[in-house]
């Protein structure tokens, strides 16, 4: 399961939870307007991804703190690399 709810840190936890089927998140950030602050983003960016899944800008590049790109929260590579694939080909 791929949601687009914004990447909180209940649900973007939830993708690490291996009860549920959430597989990734994808936010679309508003660049005139940033909707999380770095204590937001960080604490989560840094949870998620020494737990193994991923946190990316939709370039596929390492989703920086300040950086109002979309963001994909994936439980793995291959998972991102597929969304990135399927936006990519839009």
């Amino acid at each position: 399961m791929v949601t687009i709810d914004p990447p909180g840190s209940g649900l973007a936890l939830s993708i690490l939870d291996p009860t549920t089927t959430l597989g990734a998140v994808i936010h679309d950030n508003n660049p005139l307007l940033r909707k999380q602050e770095l204590w937001d983003v960080i604490p989560i960016q840094l949870i998620i991804e020494e737990a193994g899944a991923v946190y990316l800008n939709d370039e596929g590049a390492s989703f920086a703190a300040l950086d109002t790109r979309p963001i994909i929260v994936a439980a793995n590579r291959q998972l991102a690399s597929d969304i990135l694939s399927l936006v990519d080909s839009e």
